[in-house]
């Protein structure tokens, strides 16, 4: 390593685009299918007005879907609330899964009031992350073996539409989201990316990077790693090792006392974290077409 320089700053577009290039590359020589995901969106609305929507992406390897989907988000403003339309936008998504051949739903909430809502509709809590968010929330993931179900009664004159949201439709999601927030006293926060990238002379050779939320009383206690990257030719000579260390330290140094690996699939080096402190803390099992699984990993400073 003595000619490679660790340097603490965001990569740039060109080096990300290589980064995401190359996990392809690791893929392909793992004789693993790239795995891309389809988007399955609902809106609600009441006449032309948006007053909710659900999402999800599904796992697919060409033209075949996989045996899971991610519901992103689920959101319904406040007067329509407790009135069936969350479960019934939530179902339509569901049934939709179901018809493309997805079989299993996994999400992940804030705080227990939402996850009671997941809990009614069939989910099953597989992990929970106390104290994750700037606001002392837990972090909690939830899946579900989906099945097609009827709709759930709601009472109005609205209709669920399958087609993905306006960007203003999006702006307004997020600024319920905030208003949701803010009416149960929990402090916004504003997420934070840092890393490191790793140079041969001039050359990008790799890097690592992650998640913090942040608000003005300071960083959240996790940091979540996202990206950890060397190229081909480098490996095996510690740098993959060195990036990680240097960024749990800039993690140590915001005040965090906890890492968390957001997805690490099976056919990649899962000892490779577990070997440096890590534990799995969730396994998704065949997440790939292939067979193989997801794992989420974490780690105490």
């Amino acid at each position: 390593m003595s000619d490679i320089c660790i340097v603490e700053r965001p990569m740039t577009d060109e080096e990300f685009a290589r980064r995401c290039v190359g996990a392809r590359e690791y893929a392909e020589e793992q004789r693993v299918p790239v795995q891309t995901t389809e988007e399955v969106s609902f809106v609600a609305l009441d006449g032309d007005k948006f007053i909710g929507c659900a999402t999800a992406e599904a796992c697919k390897i060409g033209g075949e879907y996989g045996n899971w989907a991610y519901l992103t988000c689920l959101f319904m403003e406040k007067p329509y609330r407790a009135r069936g339309l969350g479960a019934a936008i939530l179902c339509r998504t569901e049934n939709r899964l179901v018809e493309l051949g997805v079989k299993n739903m996994h999400t992940m909430t804030a705080g227990h009031e939402a996850c009671g809502f997941y809990v009614k509709q069939g989910y099953e809590v597989i992990f929970e992350l106390d104290d994750h968010h700037p606001s002392g929330q837990s972090h909690i993931g939830l899946r579900k073996k989906l099945g097609m179900a009827s709709i759930p009664f709601y009472k109005g004159d609205i209709t669920i539409v399958g087609r993905p949201m306006t960007s203003l439709e999006f702006d307004r999601m997020n600024a319920g989201f905030d208003e949701y927030h803010l009416e149960h006293g929990l402090h916004l926060w504003t997420v934070e990316r840092h890393g490191f990238v790793a140079m041969d002379a001039d050359t990008f050779i790799g890097c690592v990077s992650g998640l913090t939320a942040r608000n003005e009383f300071g960083s959240n206690k996790w940091f979540n790693l996202s990206d950890l990257f060397v190229e081909k030719a480098y490996r095996g000579e510690g740098i993959g090792t060195e990036l990680l260390l240097r960024w749990e330290g800039l993690a140590a140094q915001y005040g965090a006392r906890n890492i968390r690996v957001i997805h690490v699939a099976g056919y990649e080096p899962v000892e490779f974290f577990r070997k440096r402190g890590y534990q799995i803390y969730c396994e998704l099992e065949d997440w790939y077409a292939t067979g193989h699984s997801a794992f989420r990993l974490r780690k105490t400073l």
